[in-house]
């Protein structure tokens, strides 16, 4: 008997070493749900850790995804093997959280104390194996030259057992929150959030008020010594730095390739807000090793100068993801008839590509070219496509072009992609009319002579009839 979540691998997402190690891992299991609650739940993090405060804001953050983060008591590894199995069993991923000291696949193992979450993802009983996604970071850093993606790690039963054993050992000596408890997260409603344009208004609504955590902490920080001084300095960048620097680099993830201004832009924004902090955190770890005030006046009116700067570089970001909310519209792949060159009808249909569920249309193992055609029952202005790409990064389309056509004969070219390594492409078109779009891909991947594509999504201005 075995059970298995399907994760994306996350390739496109977040270093773990830019943030807080736990978050990711969590991201990931709301991403189970939704491909996208992965960025969402992060947005949200920084949102709350930077410029609102709510004491309740982690339970809301759940909430808005539909989703509910809930700990689980373990008192013993034969409580936590049930427990994890009847959550993995019931498509719901569990998290672990275990000390790198206790981890013998880490490079930290036997030296840092901190905590990381394992995420796992299933078992198989018959070869007493557990299945977790981890990050290179966590393995090993030499692994892969970044610290990005969630990979397959498998691992013997009784080998995550007694890692846990060790490590909430160490929490109950401590008293530690972790101790006996893992983690689950759960749906439990349908998702407030239908996409980032809505969920940035959301969190910048008409009537928020910023209100600046990092000026909270430093105005209220009271040194005891130089130890818990670092510790604290750690996390202070992770926060107020680290956090808002990925802020952005989620929400570029979103804006129009094309829009070079706005992204320098920001990266020019991003440039002074953190020097700015950089330099404020600096003079607060240099005040307190010299027992001396830190200036709090100044630090107040070079953070509320910022704030103008920010407010007005996220009207720009709403404005930039508003244009594209309203090229949307309609999916039209919805009400389309799909067809490929080839297919595995079993498994790796190309109706796959409908839906958000991990599953990939794939063509037979043939030299290319490859194709996938969607044909609508009138023609249709095309403004934008989306095209989710198989998460190995071995296997992503490698050379593809788009092509639209009124007859299947003649068929014009649109986009054109070479020597691609983005897991999503997008493509934003000139709203041209066409009854029948075409992926046509000249080179499937790195290493593979097989397609493969995951969703398709195809946006236009004007509705079209359902069939």
């Amino acid at each position: 008997m075995k059970a298995e979540l399907k994760l994306d691998y996350y390739r496109d997402g977040i270093d773990e070493t830019k943030v807080i190690c736990t978050d990711i891992p969590i991201a990931a299991a709301c991403g189970y749900y939704n491909v996208d609650n992965y960025f969402y739940f992060l947005l949200q993090k920084f949102f709350y850790k930077n410029w609102k405060f709510d004491k309740h804001y982690e339970n809301k953050m759940f909430e808005n995804m539909g989703l509910r983060y809930r700990e689980i008591i373990v008192k013993d590894t034969e409580m936590l093997k049930e427990k994890v199995k009847i959550f993995l069993k019931d498509n719901k991923p569990v998290l672990l959280p275990i000390k790198y000291c206790d981890m013998f696949f880490s490079s930290e193992y036997k030296k840092s104390q901190s905590t990381h979450f394992i995420l796992l993802s299933g078992y198989n009983v018959d070869v007493d194996i557990w299945y977790m996604r981890l990050s290179p970071h966590v393995i090993s850093d030499s692994v892969l030259n970044e610290n990005i993606g969630l990979y397959p790690f498998r691992v013997k039963e009784k080998m995550v057992l007694d890692m846990w054993k060790q490590t909430n050992y160490k929490y109950c000596k401590e008293k530690n929150f972790f101790q006996n408890k893992i983690f689950v997260v759960e749906q439990e409603a349908k998702s407030n959030i239908i996409d980032i344009y809505q969920l940035l208004n959301m969190l910048f609504s008409k009537n928020f008020k910023l209100e600046n955590e990092f000026l909270n902490v430093i105005k209220n920080y009271q040194y005891k010594d130089k130890e818990k001084l670092e510790y604290d300095i750690y996390f202070i960048r992770a926060y107020y730095i680290k956090y808002v620097i990925q802020f952005f680099e989620i929400l570029k993830k979103y804006i129009n390739r094309n829009n070079k201004k706005l992204c320098e832009k920001i990266d020019v924004f991003l440039e002074r807000y953190i020097q700015t902090r950089s330099i404020n955190i600096a003079k607060l770890q240099a005040k307190c090793l010299r027992g001396e005030e830190l200036e709090i006046e100044s630090v107040m009116l070079e953070e509320k100068a910022m704030e103008c700067d920010l407010l007005d570089i996220i009207a720009e970001i709403k404005h930039n993801l508003q244009s594209n909310y309203e090229i949307n519209g309609i999916n039209y792949v919805n009400n389309s008839i799909i067809t490929a060159s080839s297919e595995d009808k079993i498994y790796f249909d190309c109706e796959n590509v409908r839906n958000d569920d991990n599953e990939i249309w794939r063509s037979d193992n043939v030299n290319a070219p490859h194709w996938l055609m969607f044909e609508f029952n009138k023609e249709i202005k095309v403004k934008k496509m989306n095209i989710c790409h198989d998460s190995n990064f071995n296997k992503i389309t490698m050379c593809f072009c788009i092509e639209g056509s009124k007859d299947m004969d003649k068929w014009e070219l649109l986009d054109s992609v070479v020597n691609n390594s983005d897991i999503t492409t997008t493509h934003l078109l000139k709203g041209k009319a066409y009854r029948y779009i075409r992926i046509y891909i000249t080179e499937p991947s790195k290493l593979y002579n097989q397609a493969r594509i995951r969703k398709v999504e195809i946006y236009g201005m004007e509705d079209i009839v359902k069939y």
